[in-house]
């Protein structure tokens, strides 16, 4: 398994993986197919403060993770917030949200 920065080509593919996991009951803010494309945007384009990853299994993505980046007065330092984890069923119970974590 690779983990590897989201690229443009991978647009419609991780688009489709956001509208089930935002579709999903386990959370409770639902945003618009219009709200996911302007996020995956930003995270493919140059917002320094959001990166998208894929989780790339024998040339195929198997989920994506995002990562917001803030500072903490209180930390005094840099934050990274992990945003999204998603993987597809098929290749869940592997290891790979895990492999994430340690990234």
């Amino acid at each position: 398994m690779t983990i590897r920065k989201l690229r443009n080509e991978d647009f419609d593919t991780v688009l489709s993986m956001m509208l089930v996991f935002y579709a999903s009951d386990a959370l409770l803010v639902h945003p618009s197919e219009a709200v996911l494309r302007r996020t995956l945007t930003d995270a493919l384009g140059d917002n320094p403060y959001l990166e998208a990853f894929g989780f790339e299994e024998e040339g195929v993505l198997a989920g994506y993770g995002m990562v917001a980046t803030s500072y903490s007065t209180e930390a005094g330092g840099l934050c990274a917030w992990i945003e999204d984890i998603y993987i597809k069923p098929a290749y869940r119970g592997q290891g790979i949200g895990s492999a994430f974590l340690r990234f």
